[in-house]
């Protein structure tokens, strides 16, 4: 199954909220299913975010800037992607 994971969270970060997003992506792709995470970019760049978060690197991440609009913010950065 194609799975498309959209959250909000900024990646890399570390913040329980990423984390946990990044071991689920894992742990969804382990279980057989084709994923791509889709979620805010951070203020840094790190060269690896599956190394950052200790997951392995077979899952894509796409990353966008996040409208700081109250209420439609969620709204355009999903249809953005």
């Amino acid at each position: 199954m194609k799975i498309y994971y959209l959250c909000s969270s900024i990646m890399p970060l570390m913040s329980a909220n990423s984390l946990q997003v990044m071991k689920m992506c894992d742990a969804f792709v382990e279980a057989g299913h084709k994923l791509t995470l889709y979620c805010r970019k951070s203020l840094f760049d790190y060269s690896d975010d599956h190394q950052f978060y200790d997951v392995e690197n077979i899952f894509k991440i796409k990353k966008n800037k996040f409208p700081q609009i109250r209420g439609l913010g969620n709204l355009f950065f999903y249809l953005a992607n």
